[in-house]
């Protein structure tokens, strides 16, 4: 009976074990999982931030026109600019 209960006593020991390391692993599997979409999320996040930084430009450009068109200095204030900038004042 004592033997029994021993048996019985050291095969839950090793059932709770297992479990507890089963539910490990499976953490570890799930934060590692977690991990990897966190970084795709910032690839993604990154890409986008990369496509409106030269879509911003891009729009730039097409506002403001190229740094190397004719440059232009004021007769009055002596201030140096594009023909065609518009931040400046000169239109």
């Amino acid at each position: 009976m004592f033997q029994a209960k021993e048996t019985e006593a050291a095969a839950k020991l090793a059932a709770a074990e297992t479990r507890a390391r089963v539910r490990e692993e499976s953490k570890n599997r799930r934060l590692e999982e977690e991990e990897k979409q966190a970084q795709k999320r910032r690839q993604r996040e990154d890409l986008v931030k990369r496509r409106e930084e030269r879509e911003r430009a891009k729009q730039e450009i097409d506002r403001f026109g190229r740094l190397a068109s004719k440059k232009l200095t004021c007769g009055v204030c002596s201030v140096r600019t594009r023909v065609n900038d518009e931040r400046e004042g000169v239109e």
